[in-house]
């Protein structure tokens, strides 16, 4: 059996899940189970609470 794995690297591996996280989010959106409204609310949402453990 051939080992057929490769080495990323990790901006490789932080772009390809960029682009999968946009593709669910644009599924999510174009089926009415989450707006863009709630989205930005939870963006947000989360932004504050990593904003808050690192004070």
């Amino acid at each position: 059996m051939v080992d057929k794995r490769q080495t990323v690297t990790w901006e490789e591996l932080s772009w390809s899940n960029h682009i999968e996280q946009e593709a669910l989010v644009r599924l999510l959106i174009n089926k009415g189970i989450l707006s863009q409204e709630e989205l930005l609310e939870q963006v947000r949402a989360v932004q504050k609470t990593y904003s808050e453990q690192k004070s």
